[in-house]
């Protein structure tokens, strides 16, 4: 029987005003094996608008596997975040808060992080764990998929993706390390196999 997955990603953000979490989710939206069907949505930079369309689409699709993606400036490679928190900072929209949702201080990802590592390897792909999703908006969306996930008894996780090459190149941010996007897109379909 064909499963689910939910893949969620980001808009535009700051001065980044492409945002390759974001279209590559949109890109992958129902792209299809045999073993899985992706719903690829697009989440605005708006904590609260987030948090509302993540819960409703996840009770629309009643999914599988749920995957968030987001950007990570200076990121090295594809990022296997590990740990959610229960505490945020919003300063965009100037509200502290050191809780949002009812639950535990830290949420854990149901993702089989060190075969997701290890397959990405073995396919040339740079690939590390993390233990800080940030204080923001993707750590928020993190905790949310694993609360869900739990509540379901599905996996959940988040993966933080690298700058690609063509936006490096277009911002003139030398410094920053980068991934072809195609490579990226390879990257997240092997972790939905290796997930599902």
């Amino acid at each position: 029987m064909q499963k689910r997955v939910l893949l969620t990603g980001f808009e535009p953000f700051l001065e980044f005003n492409y945002n390759p979490s974001g279209d590559i989710a949109k890109k992958l939206n129902n792209f299809e094996t045999d073993k899985y069907k992706i719903y690829g949505i697009e989440l605005p930079v708006i904590h609260k608008e987030a948090i509302k369309i993540l819960d409703k689409k996840f009770y629309e699709i009643k999914p599988d596997l749920v995957i968030g993606l987001g950007l990570a400036p200076g990121a090295t490679g594809i990022r296997i975040e590990r740990v959610a928190i229960n505490s945020y900072y919003f300063n965009d929209e100037k509200e502290i808060d050191d809780s949002v949702e009812d639950g535990p201080a830290a949420l854990y990802t149901g993702l089989p992080y060190e075969e997701i590592r290890k397959t990405l390897w073995s396919k040339g792909i740079p690939a590390y764990y993390s233990f800080h999703a940030g204080t923001y908006l993707c750590n928020e969306v993190f905790y949310k998929i694993m609360k869900l996930a739990n509540e379901k008894g599905i996996k959940g996780g988040f993966i933080h993706i690298p700058l690609t090459h063509k936006q490096v190149i277009e911002m003139k941010k030398f410094n920053y390390p980068s991934l072809d996007e195609n490579l990226i897109i390879d990257a997240i379909k092997l972790i939905i196999d290796v997930s599902i």
